[in-house]
């Protein structure tokens, strides 16, 4: 039995740390690996400003939720070439020299049928920016090259487990070779010891839960790729904010209600709760670019009038966002709260309606799920326990004195740096029991983080400061390059 596990049962811990319920029916997997995977996600993609810039003008599959295989007329195809890229990326950090950046090399397209993906990816970090790709992962020619890149994570959109389910809603495509490539790819990421993380987006309809979303979570966590699933939409922002109106092509009806909720249902749910964003991210943090150099109104569109610049290169960075801001759609679209269903905007409305057309395996996903990579949580024993009450059980510890209590409370805040790690006072105080045991450059190491997190903290700076500066020159060295 581990010094945590003794902790447990010598402690109050009960009344301190409150286990979570396995919800019922619902298959056990690896809660930490799942954790750490989105905690890790959500830090590379932070980012000032965000850019699509979409590589491949066209896709190999033709989803009936995507305009690229509902729209009347596919837009122009084509490939972006290697010095268009670098001349886009160019001049967004010539727009944005001092922020963080992420580019997204995809929108309508996938970007693993460019011939030269990994050079795209190279250059993306030549330029200081992180990329993302997204891929139905049916054909990737070159993943091994890619892997080699080290891109800051890859996306992967599917919707079932099963070829009877998954070809309904991923048209022209084949689960098993996308089930062959992420064995694929979990082997590169091995073998190259990426840090890429892969993210798997289940789009969940009528059709494919539970039976295929349990497979393919079950999947994930053998492969430790993050599971993520979202409730499908149905796209592009022009045909969505005609469905609220009830203005449905009769080809497109039959996806609609496949959908968990319909655009309508999704409008009616925000105006029930009173949720209204008087702004739309996809206009105002991020900027897409098509294969050809032109500049779309947002990632969300797709018809040509929406088109606000036939060269990104050739018009400034303000004229851009005038234009995006003067666009009469916007008003269609945020009317019918179609900007807050594409940007993710929660609602409870909508979380219990889900629930109740899913059942309850799905609400008990729902509630787990809420509580992956949330900054209030960490795992033990694979179940949930909130991070302050961890931090509470440490300090008793410590209180205690003796041995014993030192060595539970150190367990505790490791435990915090690992997986709380923008939680400062779990780093300050297990710097602390380094110091205490005499490894001052571990001590130094988890000080100098704790003063990262919070920078304003007097405390934290000072003592960072002073156990670094006792450090011998070779250990400060190595202490230094750990921070950064």
């Amino acid at each position: 039995m581990g010094l945590f596990q003794k902790l447990l049962q010598k402690t109050a811990l009960s009344d301190v740390v409150q286990p979570n319920a396995q919800p019922r029916g619902l298959p056990s997997i690896d809660l930490a690996v799942q954790h750490h995977l989105r905690q890790r996600l959500s830090i590379v993609q932070q980012a000032q400003h965000f850019f699509y810039i979409d590589v491949v003008g066209t896709c190999n599959l033709r989803c009936p939720s995507c305009p690229v295989g509902n729209a009347p007329a596919v837009a122009d195809k084509g490939l972006m070439s290697v010095e268009k890229f670098r001349q886009v990326l160019a001049k967004i950090r010539a727009d944005y020299p001092d922020e963080r950046l992420i580019a997204e090399l995809y929108n309508w397209g996938d970007p693993s049928l460019h011939p030269e993906l990994p050079a795209l990816i190279r250059l993306t970090r030549e330029f200081g920016m992180q990329s993302g790709l997204s891929s139905n992962l049916n054909v990737f020619p070159h993943m091994r090259e890619v892997v080699k890149e080290n891109p800051g994570y890859i996306r992967v959109s599917l919707s079932g487990y099963y070829n009877d389910v998954y070809q309904t809603t991923h048209r022209r495509g084949d689960i098993n070779a996308v089930k062959a490539h992420l064995y694929q790819l979990r082997h590169l990421l091995d073998r190259y010891k990426s840090t890429t993380i892969v993210q798997v987006g289940f789009h969940v309809y009528r059709s494919n839960f539970p039976t295929d979303f349990l497979k393919m979570r079950e999947l994930c966590d053998e492969l430790q790729f993050l599971f993520d699933p979202v409730l499908a939409s149905f796209m592009p922002a022009e045909k969505a904010v005609a469905a609220v109106d009830d203005k449905i092509a009769p080809a497109d009806r039959s996806i609609i209600d496949n959908l968990v909720l319909s655009p309508k249902r999704w409008h009616e749910l925000y105006e029930a709760e009173g949720i209204r964003l008087d702004d739309c991210q996809y206009r105002k943090d991020r900027t897409t670019i098509n294969f050809d150099g032109t500049v779309s109104l947002c990632c969300a569109v797709y018809d040509a009038d929406k088109i606000i610049a036939d060269d990104f290169v050739s018009v400034p960075v303000e004229e851009l966002r005038r234009r995006k801001y003067s666009q009469k759609f916007c008003e269609s679209c945020m009317s019918r709260s179609m900007h807050q269903l594409f940007t993710g905007v929660p609602s409870e409305g909508a979380a219990k309606e889900a629930a109740s057309v899913l059942g309850p395996l799905y609400d008990a996903f729902e509630r787990e799920n809420r509580m992956i990579g949330s900054l209030d949580y960490v795992v033990i024993d694979n179940r949930f326990r909130r991070v302050d009450d961890i931090y509470q059980a440490g300090m008793r510890a410590l209180s205690r004195g003796g041995d014993d209590g030192v060595a539970e409370a150190e367990e505790c805040f490791v435990l915090l740096t690992r997986q709380a790690p923008r939680f400062a006072e779990g780093f300050f105080q297990a710097a602390r029991l380094a110091v205490r045991r005499g490894d001052i450059a571990r001590g130094a190491e988890l000080m100098s983080e704790a003063a990262r997190l919070m920078p304003d903290h007097a405390l934290y700076r000072r003592e960072a400061d002073q156990l670094c500066a006792a450090l011998p020159i070779d250990s400060e060295t190595t202490s230094a390059s750990s921070r950064s």
